[in-house]
């Protein structure tokens, strides 16, 4: 403010500066539990069902192994998905720097479809693939890439309709 003596101008702009970087963290910090609050709400619920169902009544210990793998496959699932939002986390907030290389789209399309094989397969999800004949390659950084496809496909996966189709198409621009 005007009213400030101008010697305290620099220290003014300097704590401006420092509050506005805080602020930035902070609102990181709650996109960060808001994301990870949200993506492993599901499969928390997933893992409590499938364990309350065990535990509902006596069984054949085949059933109760195959509930207790059924959990832990999820449990799998939600420690990729940590992995994947401390690395974004890193990413986002400078702890670990962005590293810019040639990567190939249709490799790191393919690389998430492999992963999500299993996914597809218990929803019964047909995958149709067209992928342009000429391989389009970006420089960028390739854990934001496998973050970014992995985001879209997983949801695909996690959200079509059982039994229907997802097509993934690329175009050379």
């Amino acid at each position: 403010p005007e009213r400030f003596p101008t010697e305290l101008n620099g220290l003014v702009a300097r704590y401006s500066d420092l509050f506005d970087r805080i602020a930035k963290v902070r609102r990181r910090e709650r996109d960060f539990a808001t994301n990870a609050a949200h993506e492993l709400r599901t499969p928390i619920s997933g893992i409590s069902a499938i364990l309350e169902q065990a535990l509902s009544k006596p069984r054949e210990l085949s059933d109760y192994q195959r509930r207790i793998s059924e959990a832990l496959d999820i449990t799998v699932h939600m420690r990729e998905l940590i992995n994947t939002l401390m690395a974004f986390a890193r990413l986002q907030n400078g702890s670990e720097p962005i590293r810019i290389e040639s990567v190939s789209i249709q490799s790191s399309l393919e690389k998430c479809i492999d992963q999500l094989t299993e996914a597809l397969q218990g929803r019964e999800l047909k995958l149709k693939c067209e992928f342009d004949l000429k391989d389009s390659v970006v420089e960028t950084d390739q854990t934001l890439v496998g973050i970014l496809f992995g985001n879209l496909l997983g949801n695909a996966a996690a959200y079509a309709n059982v039994g229907s189709s997802i097509q993934v198409i690329t175009c050379h621009l």
